[in-house]
């Protein structure tokens, strides 16, 4: 019976004696239980290195909406030419396009789209901030009606100092906001009576 005993006092030794992590304390490192490693074992990638791991098969890019075009004008046009608006004009999507407008747009273009004229100034204008353009003159007007993939391109991709709210607002929120700037330009730029 001692012979088994030193026997097994002689292999926790030189498994204690070899670091070997077997669930007891050993070297520098805290109790690890079952051999897991803590996070401070973990394999990391460097900056610049290769990933050693890939994605499972079927994961999803996290970037899901890839937006084909460019934060330039020539980009601008070219989604102005291409896009249209997939949302009927409902009173819920232009519910949900005031709320989102309220929430992301009025800081900076105000309540009512008038921009630097508008009654409705945010206190970040009034110290100091760019006010955003008027959103309600014609030209903003007619581009909601004709090219609405221009505003949902500067909505996406931004312009000038304006960036970009892809980030904070899904494309269905986006375009939900050009029906709502629509409807601010219909009540400054009423039809004429031959139309």
């Amino acid at each position: 019976m001692t012979h088994s005993m030193l026997k097994s006092l002689g292999l926790v030794l030189m498994l204690t004696a070899c670091n070997i992590e077997v669930g007891y304390p050993a070297g520098e490192k805290n109790f690890v239980a079952f051999n897991r490693l803590d996070m401070d074992d973990s394999v990391a990638t460097e900056a610049q290195e290769e990933q050693r791991i890939l994605p499972p098969p079927g994961a999803v890019h996290t970037k899901q909406h890839n937006y084909p075009f460019s934060r330039s004008p020539e980009g601008r046009a070219e989604a102005g030419g291409t896009l249209k608006n997939p949302l009927p004009i409902t009173a819920e999507n232009l519910a949900l396009g005031q709320t989102k407008y309220n929430q992301y747009c009025a800081l900076c273009h105000g309540m009512d789209g008038l921009g630097p004229t508008s009654k409705s100034k945010s206190s970040a204008t009034e110290r100091g901030m760019i006010p955003g353009n008027n959103l309600t003159d014609e030209r903003v007007f007619k581009l909601a009606s004709e090219r609405p993939g221009e505003i949902f391109h500067v909505i996406t991709a931004g312009n000038l100092i304006m960036g970009s709210y892809a980030g904070q607002l899904e494309p269905l929120e986006r375009w939900a906001i050009v029906h709502y700037i629509h409807t601010l330009g219909m009540v400054q730029n009423p039809p004429s009576a031959d139309e």
